[in-house]
């Protein structure tokens, strides 16, 4: 078991009272999850502060707590009474990733650890990278918000958005279970509270940015043997200058100008093997361009394929193989192709909000003769997000299906008008359905060939959350079940 010296020896601590062997054995930064021999870490977030609640974390029975402002002599006369050693230190942030790292023996120091850093699309390319390193026979974890995914097992581990406590012991976790790489998505958001810090990334990839941040990009660069950017996004240009000036840091580019290392070139729409998709010719080198089709529609999907493609360069994996690959791969929940007996091109995605739904539709207009879109709101949400969604499914699609996806507490009715409230004001039709599967139902009747239908909201999900109940439901099931229906139906006109 290791002590507070074990974990704390080495780092720059300000003060320091109590005792130095006191044991740990576990991490909180919660006070609701400490108990007997925890370091409790007092986190500044957005709408709390840790350091109002040491007390209660020292009744609880924590051994020690992790502090950035020292407490007030009442508070400072409990903490000794219950035996709470403090440590004070300038950032309890980066606090908690080196000790979290220290208690979980620097599990990324064993593993290929791949991060992927994106404004939008993060979770998708970490899918991606996943599913492609694996049937490379690489096995290859990664952390889905509250899943933790490996080769053969899903665990859910809790939080939507893992601290560094979460991210450490998920990839000690992969390491147990004999993996040899992980894919970590991050936000810049993560970036800035140090979520990531104290791992060792060998490749970390840079998707997209909405603004110029070259203090995280400096971050970055000191994290990772290799930094992978987006060549193409105006963003970097940070980057891009500390490539030109021949930093010396391992820079390298995906993208579609020609600058980039690993880039592509002719793109158009076409359609392979009943998969709806992007026939392009990609570069890797001095060698001539090969010919790629990438399984999944919208320009996202062709630099998440360049991402790929770079990172497997890196980890000397073979370049052909995984390119032919990408014709079939797909991430579950995240664009996902619904097989169904009609060949008609079906997606299911989890996009819940304004942003990613905006940038989704946006990227698969070009790729039907109409977009119909089953758009799915959830309870216990600002109603003016829901009001945006609306707006923004009605402005981009030709036909829009306004639904629930999740329910909560409030009244489906009251979510759906939300919906409608924001898609009145557009020109495209929309119907109001909350039964979302009779909202599936409808889409798929009113399909014609060559159309494209989206059905947003719960992507992968097996659940429907109601006021009172947890119940089974798949967006899958459901569109089994139409297509059945709808085969039925034709054979009794047939009849």
């Amino acid at each position: 078991m290791m002590t507070l010296y074990d974990l704390c020896s080495v780092y720059p601590v300000l003060r320091f009272q109590g005792n130095p062997q006191t044991p740990i054995k576990n991490l909180a930064y919660d006070s609701r999850q400490a108990g007997p021999g925890t370091l409790f870490i007092a986190l500044r977030g957005q709408h709390d502060d840790g350091h109002h609640y040491l007390e209660q974390a020292a009744k609880r029975g924590a051994g020690a707590v992790v502090i950035s402002v020292w407490p007030a002599a009442t508070v400072l006369d409990l903490l000794q009474q219950h035996h709470c050693a403090l440590v004070l230190v300038s950032d309890t942030r980066d606090a908690l990733a080196y000790v979290a790292a220290r208690y979980y023996e620097y599990p990324s120091s064993h593993l290929q650890l791949i991060g992927c850093v994106a404004w939008l699309g993060r979770h998708r390319l970490a899918g991606l990278l996943s599913e492609l390193l694996n049937q490379l026979r690489l096995p290859t974890g990664f952390l889905d918000g509250m899943r933790q995914v490996t080769s053969d097992q899903i665990r859910y581990i809790g939080r939507n958005h893992p601290e560094a406590p979460e991210i450490q012991a998920g990839l000690a976790a992969m390491l147990q279970l004999r993996q040899k790489a992980a894919v970590l998505p991050l936000r810049y958001l993560d970036l800035s509270w140090r979520r990531q810090a104290y791992a060792n990334f060998r490749v970390l990839l840079l998707l997209n940015a909405r603004t110029c941040l070259a203090p995280l990009e400096t971050q970055a660069l000191a994290a990772a043997e290799l930094v992978l950017y987006n060549e193409d996004d105006p963003a970097f240009t940070f980057l891009r200058a500390r490539r030109e000036s021949n930093c010396p840091q391992r820079l390298r580019s995906f993208g579609l100008s020609a600058q980039a290392d690993v880039r592509g070139s002719n793109l158009h729409i076409c359609k392979v093997n009943g998969r709806l998709g992007t026939k392009l010719a990609v570069s890797w080198g001095a060698g001539p361009a090969h010919d790629l089709f990438i399984g999944l529609p919208g320009r996202h999907a062709v630099y998440h394929a360049l991402a790929a493609l770079a990172v497997c360069q890196e980890l000397n994996l073979p370049l052909e193989t995984a390119a032919g690959l990408l014709a079939q791969i797909s991430v579950p929940g995240r664009l996902q192709p619904v097989a169904n007996p009609r060949g008609w091109d079906i997606f299911i995605d989890q996009a819940w909000n304004d942003e990613q739904l905006e940038g989704l539709l946006t990227d698969l207009r070009p790729y039907g003769c109409r977009l119909l879109t089953v758009l799915g709101g959830d309870g216990s949400r600002s109603r003016q997000r829901r009001v945006h969604l609306g707006k923004i499914a009605a402005a981009l699609s030709d036909r829009c299906y306004l639904t629930v996806s999740d329910s909560r507490s409030e009244n489906s009715s009251a979510i759906v008008a939300d919906l409608c409230e924001g898609a009145k004001p557009e020109t495209s039709w929309f119907a109001a359905c909350p039964d979302r599967s009779a909202a599936i139902r409808q889409a798929i009747g009113d399909m014609q060939p060559g159309d494209l239908l989206l059905i947003t909201g719960k992507g992968a999900e097996t659940y429907e959350m109601t006021a009172d109940q947890v119940r089974p439901y798949s967006d899958l099931n459901v569109i089994q079940a139409a297509f059945a229906d709808l085969d039925n139906h034709e054979g009794n006109q047939n009849a």
